[in-house]
């Protein structure tokens, strides 16, 4: 307990009052009071693109559907918009866009349905008609990871609404080093029509990856000794930044400093910096707040996107782990509609017209309710009420 978060701690604690496993990336509420945390999600735009076609206005839907035509006049070869892939979750076209428009993620602590909240719904019918327009790639709907990460080292797309844009870092450096004065930059974009401010998400007490113990482990007291020193300082400097005097230094000021051989690598030549040094990719206790202690923790082409997201970041511990329990009937009914919630957000932008859009979003609704979205509401309402106590909300 000397080097793990009590918040974190308090978290995870079970019914019996023990807690058996510890999170990577478990921000607390202090991590966000105290501004360790970069904010991950941007609206982002290739720099020749935005000096090319000036003053246009990204951020009501009209002006953005607007705007995505004037890139296309501009810059034909590009795809004027594109997003996250949808291989692994819903692209950046759901949590990621309503966070951008601060839609509310509670309502008088109870869950709040962002999917069909107007402001969202509004954007989505606008980004239906940058895509009838043709300025929406068919392709970027199938594309896996992969192919997006070339993309983006390629500079295909002319702006992306990009989740987690510091897992395309490489991708985006690579970009940035071959094309000066080409590279992508966060501007202000898809504003809400309430007045409501960006809630921009990144991981929370929760964390990300989650590592326990097991039963049989022949030497507990061995296993965790290794947990306290991956958790401690020691540890974490050395996932982190690698070796003392090698690979970085210490400041007096107590933050630290790539060596000129790593920052050379590191900013020249980012793949192997990923792929062979493998500095930062031990992610298992990995935390926001030790990678804060040295600026160059992250490749330069993110830097300016983290900039201007830093003022926008909200925890959003309240909504967190409020699925129902795994293998339960709410369970599989809420996998249901998460499935059919994504091939509607598909077919929606990709709808004819907005009568068919419509159409789309009122199946959606009634999918819901034959699925029991009430039933599964009402679990999730508990279970926000229960982290609201822990929080002491």
């Amino acid at each position: 307990t000397k080097v793990a978060q009590k918040q974190t701690l308090d978290w995870y604690k079970l019914k019996d009052g023990k807690t058996y496993g510890y999170p990577s990336y478990s921000n607390t509420s202090q991590d966000y009071e105290d501004g360790t945390i970069p904010p991950t999600d941007a609206f982002i735009i290739r720099k020749d693109v935005l000096d090319a076609i000036g003053d246009v206005d990204f951020k009501t839907p009209e002006g953005f559907v607007s705007a995505m035509k004037t890139i296309k006049e501009k810059f034909p070869d590009l795809v004027p918009f594109g997003f996250n892939s949808f291989d692994a979750s819903n692209s950046s076209l759901d949590a990621t866009l309503q966070n951008m428009l601060g839609v509310p993620i509670i309502k008088d602590g109870k869950f709040y349905e962002r999917n069909l909240d107007e402001d969202y719904v509004t954007w989505l019918k606008a980004l239906r008609q940058v895509h009838q327009d043709g300025n929406i790639s068919d392709d970027s709907f199938a594309d896996d990871e992969e192919t997006l990460k070339e993309k983006v080292s390629s500079g295909k797309y002319a702006t992306m609404l990009l989740q987690a844009f510091h897992q395309k870092g490489t991708e985006l450096q690579t970009w940035m080093s071959s094309n000066p004065g080409k590279e992508y930059v966060a501007v202000d974009a898809m504003e809400s029509a309430e007045g409501n401010e960006p809630t921009l998400s990144q991981a929370g007490l929760s964390g990300w990856t989650i590592t326990y113990i097991s039963k049989k482990t022949k030497n507990p007291a061995k296993a965790m000794q290794l947990y306290t020193y991956l958790l401690d300082d020691p540890g974490q400097y050395l996932v982190n930044f690698g070796i003392e005097g090698k690979t970085y230094t210490k400041n007096s000021d107590g933050t630290v400093s790539w060596t000129d051989e790593a920052n050379e690598v590191r900013a020249n030549e980012p793949e192997k910096f990923q792929k062979e040094w493998r500095i930062g990719e031990f992610v298992l206790f990995s935390h926001d707040r030790y990678k804060a202690l040295n600026k160059d923790s992250y490749v330069q082409a993110i830097r300016q996107m983290q900039d201007w997201g830093r003022d926008y970041l909200k925890p959003q511990f309240e909504i967190e782990n409020i699925s129902p329990d795994a293998n339960t009937p709410q369970s599989r009914s809420l996998s249901a509609i998460n499935t059919n919630w994504s091939t509607t957000l598909v077919s929606m932008i990709r709808a004819e017209s907005e009568k068919k859009f419509d159409e789309l979003l009122t199946t959606y609704e009634k999918f819901e309710k034959d699925n029991g979205i009430d039933q599964i509401n009402k679990i999730r309402d508990e279970k926000i009420a229960a982290n609201m106590k822990r929080l002491g909300e």
